[in-house]
């Protein structure tokens, strides 16, 4: 895991505690716990996609045309779909 997932995995679970969270509902704290626990898999997942950048793959069909494009294109218009800005 990169140093800033680290750091974003660390607070998260700073607020994870007791007193931050005797507010909440219970159903929203189970949530909350279940949401931070997920965040080294939704990494690990995310890596996984990173790893195919720049390997010459293409993706078939990808605007219905049937044509072949490269696969970096299409993550790349995904990342930037997600941040909502261009990277």
């Amino acid at each position: 895991m990169n140093d800033k997932l680290k750091d974003i995995f660390a607070n998260a679970q700073l607020l994870v505690n007791p007193e931050t969270l005797s507010d909440l509902e219970s159903a929203d704290k189970a949530f909350i716990i279940a949401a931070i626990k997920e965040i080294p898999q939704l990494y690990a997942f995310k890596a996984y996609w990173d790893g195919l950048y720049g390997e010459g793959l293409e993706v078939a069909n990808w605007h219905l045309s049937g044509n072949l494009e490269p696969f970096d294109e299409f993550y790349h218009s995904a990342i930037c779909t997600w941040t909502g800005k261009e990277v």
